[in-house]
């Protein structure tokens, strides 16, 4: 089975304190190019598998996509893109914590990466590999499982985000069945 089918079946489990945001979120160069047009294969569970690769890449022990930590990332990244602003604080003063509880993720330790204007996976990896903070999320052993979430406003500023979590212990893990959802045209510069 291919990871972006495998992706399509994930795993859901239903807070201790969250990690504190890393500072300054990165931002890729001045001279990068962005441009106003939507990726030519904007497909949210390729993403997700890409991600989770270059991930599993630079640690020590794999991560595993968790639909419930994927579905805060994504929540949160359209509500960047639809508000315009790089943030941990969500529009409506959510905290990571806040938007975890919503989607029912009991975790024992919790973190977040947020990038923009990256147009690549492997650009924003090396953006926030290049950041302590983001660094030290995606490489913390206390972080078992992850979730994407990457969503593009109509000028092409694309927002990024990685949520990472430990379940809390006793927390159960329901295998659930979902779609990954593409964006609403508008968020591209559709009709």
């Amino acid at each position: 089975m291919r990871l972006v089918d495998w992706l399509r079946i994930m795993f859901g489990s239903g807070g201790g304190a969250p990690a504190p945001p890393p500072t300054a979120p990165p931002h890729p160069p001045t001279d990068s190019p962005v441009g106003p047009t939507r990726p030519p294969e904007f497909d949210q569970a390729a993403l997700v598998a890409a991600l989770l690769d270059a991930h599993n890449r630079l640690r020590a022990t794999a991560l595993r996509i968790n639909l419930a930590l994927n579905t805060a990332a994504f929540h949160h990244s359209i509500s960047m893109a639809l508000s315009g602003q790089l943030s941990h604080t969500g529009p409506d003063g959510s905290t990571l914590g806040q938007r975890l509880h919503r989607v029912e993720y009991s975790y024992s330790a919790a973190g977040e990466n947020i990038a923009a204007r990256y147009k690549t996976v492997a650009s924003v990896v090396a953006g926030w590999m290049n950041s302590p903070g983001h660094r030290a999320n995606i490489l913390n052993p206390a972080f078992t499982e992850v979730g994407f979430g990457v969503a593009m406003r109509a000028d092409g500023t694309t927002y990024w985000t990685a949520c990472f979590g430990r379940p809390a212990a006793g927390a159960s893990t329901a295998e659930v069945a979902t779609v990954i959802l593409d964006l609403p045209g508008p968020l591209f510069g559709e009709d």
